[in-house]
């Protein structure tokens, strides 16, 4: 018969065995917990995906997510009307900024027959002079305003939108393009609504950080629309951009 001190004994050194499995479960929820939290939010991209972080970020403040079915479609272009959308939700203008856009822009919305859910991303960045009516007409002429574009031609291209978010992020155009190590550098165009050379544009951008310098493979490919990938990871830096910003203003 077990005396009362062996009984003790084999309590505490049991109690000390339950705790240690306890521990070591703890332990190994806590290795393995992240793989599974982490998994992708969109069917479509896996945790080793290149552009997971910007994607689940981007998604995750509510700039630019993903579709009804649950996917992200990381390789479908970004339309000419997301663009003023993704910008708008970037932004977060007040209820009064966008009345002032639309009572100032509406008319521009009403004429190039600008589809509801993408009139206030236009007509606000028409306001904040991030587009120019001039550019819409471009854009009317060429077919990529358009809610439903098919083919490459009905997409904005990379340079025009390296414009228009140098112009979201209030950057000052630079004439030195010596950080842009692109191969095709000669083919980069002008600006629709002015003589500067997107060049001009791209090079604060680059320093920024916000765009790449050396593009893919070395090629900007400037006439080549945008991928959704490729820009949640520009609208990721352009988010850390500004928030840093609104840091050193407040200091």
């Amino acid at each position: 018969m077990l005396r009362l001190f062996d009984i003790i004994i084999i309590y505490v050194y049991g109690g000390m065995i339950m705790k240690r499995v306890l521990i070591f479960g703890l332990v190994f929820c806590i290795l393995f917990l992240p793989i599974v939290t982490m998994a992708a939010s969109f069917s479509d991209v896996n945790y080793y995906h290149w552009a997971y972080d910007n994607i689940e970020k981007t998604s995750d403040v509510g700039v630019f997510g993903g579709y009804e079915d649950g996917t992200f479609q990381p390789e479908k272009y970004v339309s000419f009307l997301e663009i003023f959308s993704i910008i708008q939700r970037m932004s977060n203008p007040s209820s009064e900024d966008l009345q002032r856009a639309n009572s100032l822009y509406g008319d521009v919305s009403n004429q190039y027959n600008i589809s509801q859910w993408a009139r206030s991303g236009i007509e606000y960045s028409l306001y904040k002079n991030i587009l120019y009516e001039s550019e819409i007409k471009a854009a009317s002429e060429s077919g990529i305003l358009t809610d439903v574009p098919v083919g490459d031609s009905d997409f904005p291209s990379r340079e025009q939108i390296a414009v228009f978010f140098g112009r979201f992020l209030e950057v000052a155009p630079d004439f030195d393009h010596s950080g842009l190590e692109y191969d095709d550098i000669d083919t980069i165009g002008n600006a629709i609504a002015n003589d500067l050379s997107v060049s001009d544009y791209l090079s604060p951008l680059v320093d920024l950080g916000i765009f790449e310098g050396q593009g893919s493979e070395g090629l900007f490919e400037p006439t080549r629309p945008f991928r959704r990938a490729e820009m949640a990871k520009i609208v990721d830096s352009s988010l850390d951009y500004l928030s840093e910003n609104d840091e050193e203003n407040l200091e």
